[in-house]
């Protein structure tokens, strides 16, 4: 059996996993600077609006996943990856955003 390429691409574009995945990622980053500003700068390398008007999301990848660490095992989830680069164009982080198969968000995190 094998995945078509265009049904996965539809989904991705269809889905809008991307755009909802920025917005999870500027709350989730808004949230870590409230919380813990001086890990945050150290970081990110500059202070939150800095990040969020002048920094560059790309969106890295979509996968889906099998993960048998999970319970129950054989859970299925949807992994999307946005990377946050900074004005010289590093990467600074990167953000994954884990969704269930009907897009509902399951847990979020900087990797």
């Amino acid at each position: 059996m094998v995945i078509d390429p265009t049904e996965f691409s539809n989904f991705i574009e269809t889905s809008n996993i991307f755009e909802k995945t920025l917005s999870m990622m500027k709350l989730y980053i808004t949230e870590w600077y409230a919380e813990n500003t001086d890990d945050f700068l150290e970081c990110m390398g500059s202070e939150l609006e800095v990040v969020l008007d002048e920094y560059s999301f790309f969106n890295r990848s979509v996968h889906f996943v099998k993960n048998f660490n999970f319970d129950p095992p054989n859970q299925d989830y949807i992994h999307c990856i946005i990377d946050i680069k900074d004005k010289k164009g590093d990467i600074r982080t990167s953000y994954k955003a884990i969704f269930d198969y009907y897009l509902n968000a399951e847990d979020d995190t900087l990797c």
